[in-house]
């Protein structure tokens, strides 16, 4: 009989132990803003291993496929094209079926709509001269010559929509 009695008690206080281990490790995960197992969602910090999130889109949403026209004011012509534009966070990039000045863009735009564009094949800039993007419309230009000069300004422009 005391031999049951010693391990009845032994057997009591290791349950007890072990109960009190565990609520002060619960206890002290949840204190400390732990992300662990049983604490997600309550951490008010980051956590370093999560995926990224895209970026959301600066100003209007301009992603996707596009249609529109190329004017070339130095021959006076004016050609149909077809863009597609890829949209990250405020970075932008603009690939058309042109195959020389205005076939591959990249740049920023702002919150409010306007865009600035490096042209690849020639360095130069391209902007939203006469006024902001919209989901639906965009009209960058070119000049095609330099506006200090006091020489005409043409611009090259290119307008899409969709």
């Amino acid at each position: 009989m005391t031999r049951f009695f010693i391990r009845h008690r032994t057997a009591k206080a290791t349950s007890r132990w072990c109960g009190a281990l565990i609520a002060t490790v619960l206890l002290h995960g949840c204190r400390e803003g732990d992300a662990g197992a049983g604490n997600r969602g309550l951490s008010s910090r980051p956590d370093p291993n999560a995926p990224a999130s895209p970026a959301a889109a600066a100003g209007p949403s301009i992603a996707g496929r596009w249609k529109g026209t190329f004017f070339d004011p130095v021959a006076n012509s004016t050609q149909g094209i077809r863009a597609s534009i890829s949209q990250e966070g405020d970075q932008v990039t603009i690939d058309t079926t042109l195959t020389d000045v205005g076939s591959f863009l990249t740049g920023v735009i702002r919150s409010d709509g306007h865009i600035r564009l490096t042209d690849a094949w020639d360095g130069e800039t391209w902007t939203t001269h006469g006024g902001p993007a919209t989901s639906s419309h965009i009209v960058i230009q070119d000049f095609v010559h330099d506006p200090t000069t006091g020489s005409m300004n043409l611009l090259n422009t290119i307008e899409l929509s969709r």
